[in-house]
């Protein structure tokens, strides 16, 4: 008959060989996929001082945010992204920073004045009906 404290030393012994083993497998299956994390990883850019604004993104804006003026929108974002120090300055798809920067721009001043016309033109209409200067029906009446 086998005692059952032999079982426990033995597992214990053999649970011993193994992490003896495993350690050195494991620490070659680090390194190895290491070295494939680096050769498949796509590194960042900065942005280069003498690029020229590529026709798509010009396009883009037009379509995406008329009312900004390309041009200054382009050298806005050149200079900034230019002037970025440090990882900052480092983006790995420099398309998706153009669409991001076209589309958190702020209305221009020109577009908040005709928005603000239309506004006024609106507001206007409004007051002349509620003081009885046309027919103007309000929701719900």
């Amino acid at each position: 008959m086998i005692d059952k404290g032999f079982f426990i030393v033995a597992s214990g012994m053999l649970a011993n060989s193994l992490q003896v083993a495993i350690p050195e497998t494991e620490r070659e299956t680090e390194v190895e996929t290491e070295t494939k994390k680096r050769q498949n990883t796509q590194r960042g850019t900065r942005f280069p001082e003498d690029s020229l604004m590529p026709e798509s993104w010009a396009m883009f804006c037009a379509k995406e945010r008329p009312d900004l003026n390309i041009m200054q929108t382009w050298e806005q974002f050149r200079d900034y992204w230019i002037a970025q120090p440090g990882q900052k300055g480092v983006k790995l798809n420099w398309d998706a920073t153009w669409r991001n920067w076209v589309r958190n721009q702020k209305k221009t001043q020109q577009a908040m004045s005709k928005s603000a016309q239309t506004n006024q033109t609106v507001m206007s209409g409004l007051t002349r009906g509620l003081i009885g200067g046309g027919n103007v029906k309000l929701l719900g009446s």
